[in-house]
């Protein structure tokens, strides 16, 4: 299109050019013309010229619309192109991560299976991995081994063939085929274990097995072949040391009887002499006493105490005896309203002593038998009130305290106390740790308490320091509930 234009501007441009030259350069005579206007000719060379020009701004426009247009069309198609080369490079950074994770996949795979095979082959236990064979009607009828670990030998034997491809019944044609656990064991879904005996062989299996696909399972086991002669034996041993514990029962049992009534026999006939010497120095004392000398009636003293020394040693070394074989006559037994009770009855063997003697209200009531419990009351005040007779005032407090939901009782004094690093001495038979010249007694009162409380589940301690008191500490395993206060008298002494 462009070529139009181009020729319609050289056919006025030779028009014009022509009229030119004529008048110029004289060729030929000129046409008349008006001399007032220019000719036809330069005016149509004019007029060409300006359609010329005119063709030629329509062109341009049509030509810039197009081009405008062009532009417009290679600016969408660079802008696709650019989503396009976008959605390219994350497609390809995306198949770049993909084909990393695969590949880091691939050797996490590898080095799994490596360490698959490492602890499949080197692992202790035997491990088969195992399909089942069904038969035509859908039956399960064997199951095939698909792979074992070289410790199948080691547990089993070395007699046992290669199991991988072979078919239970053909590895094993001497043993029983347990469908039933196999059977149980496809169709649930969590692992089982169990116990096989190879009755060819005479040993013992524990087998962990589980399912890892609907066709497919693993089994782990092991030889407990030792173990279960191991058992045997002991069942054996249990039983002949049963037989043995029941002999040495019965006859701890008549010695036990034979030492009661030794222990009886002995007592009566020990008194018997030890009060017939007292009876005698007592007549001797009477009736001759006036005539003796002072060492004389001194040694008929001596002699008298020494008799009422041993015949309550032999009454304590009884009540030993008595509460470590006694039976229980459990009962609820108001602690608070005993501590009462025996202090009044104890008390009145001291009537010119100052006594301070203090008790919880609201004791609580405990279970047990109940001339027992007495006997540990008795026992705990008469040492308090022994070893407080050097006080210008004695103090008794007798309490409890909860710790830890145990029901803790207490027996406090104000005595003389004792060195603290021989505190487990004084539960010890005949054990003291002051001498017979300063406190009297046998060394049996507190291995009584302990007797006695250990039979009713509780336990004992004591606490304390030299010239700073001493603390007894008892617990009874049976608490019935909390008394109500009036059953005691609690409150205080002087």
């Amino acid at each position: 299109m462009l070529s139009v234009p181009i020729i319609m501007y050289a056919a006025s441009y030779a028009l014009f050019s022509k009229s030119t030259s004529s008048s110029t350069l004289g060729v030929g005579p000129l046409p008349p013309h008006p001399t007032n206007g220019p000719s036809i000719l330069h005016i149509a060379g004019i007029l060409l010229l300006l359609a010329t020009l005119a063709a030629t701004l329509i062109f341009l426009s049509v030509s810039l619309m197009k081009a405008n247009r062009m532009n417009r069309e290679l600016t969408a198609r660079q802008a696709e192109l650019m989503k396009l080369n976008k959605r390219y490079s994350m497609a390809k950074r995306k198949l770049e991560s993909q084909f990393d994770k695969l590949r880091q996949t691939q050797m996490n795979l590898t080095a799994s299976e490596e360490k698959y095979r490492l602890l499949f082959d080197r692992m202790l236990n035997g491990f088969v991995i195992a399909e089942p064979i069904f038969g035509d009607g859908g039956e399960l009828v064997d199951v095939r081994f698909i792979s074992a670990n070289p410790a199948v030998i080691k547990q089993s034997g070395p007699d046992t063939p290669d199991l991988t491809g072979m078919t239970f019944s053909q590895a094993f044609p001497q043993e029983e085929l347990h469908l039933d656990i196999y059977r149980r064991l496809l169709e649930s879904d969590g692992p089982l274990c169990f116990e096989l005996h190879e009755t060819s062989k005479d040993n013992y299996y524990v087998v962990h097995a589980f399912k890892i696909s609907d066709n497919l399972y693993g089994a782990m086991f092991e030889n407990i072949t030792r173990y279960k002669r191991a058992e045997g034996e002991i069942r054996r041993l249990n039983q002949d040391l049963e037989a043995q514990v029941d002999e040495r029962t019965r006859e701890l049992q008549e010695a036990l009887k034979e030492l009661e009534a030794f222990t009886y026999a002995v007592s009566h006939d020990l008194k018997a002499p030890l009060r017939a010497i007292e009876g005698y120095t007592t007549i001797l004392q009477e009736d001759y006493g006036a005539s003796m000398e002072t060492d004389a009636r001194e040694m008929m003293l001596h002699i008298r105490r020494s008799c009422g020394d041993m015949i309550g040693l032999i009454d304590r070394l009884l009540q030993y005896s008595t509460a470590a074989r006694a039976e229980l006559c459990m009962e609820p037994t108001d602690l608070g309203g005993m501590f009462d009770s025996v202090f009044r009855e104890l008390s009145l063997l001291y009537p010119n002593r100052r006594i301070r003697f203090q008790l919880d209200s609201g004791m609580p009531v405990v279970y047990g038998d109940k001339m027992m419990l007495r006997a540990v009351v008795v026992n705990l005040l008469s040492n308090a009130l022994k070893y407080t007779q050097y006080r210008l005032q004695t103090v008794i407090e007798v309490g409890y305290r909860q710790s830890e939901g145990e029901i803790i009782f207490f027996v406090r004094d104000n005595g003389v106390g004792f060195d603290p690093k021989e505190a487990d001495q004084l539960f010890s038979l005949f054990r003291r740790l002051h001498s017979p010249v300063e406190f009297e007694g046998h060394g049996i009162g507190l291995v009584t308490v302990k007797a006695i409380l250990q039979k009713h589940g509780g336990r004992v301690w004591i606490e304390g320091a030299r010239d700073a008191g001493a603390t007894v500490y008892f617990t009874v395993s049976g608490t019935v509930a909390e008394a109500n206060p009036k059953m005691t008298a609690g409150g205080q002494y002087a």
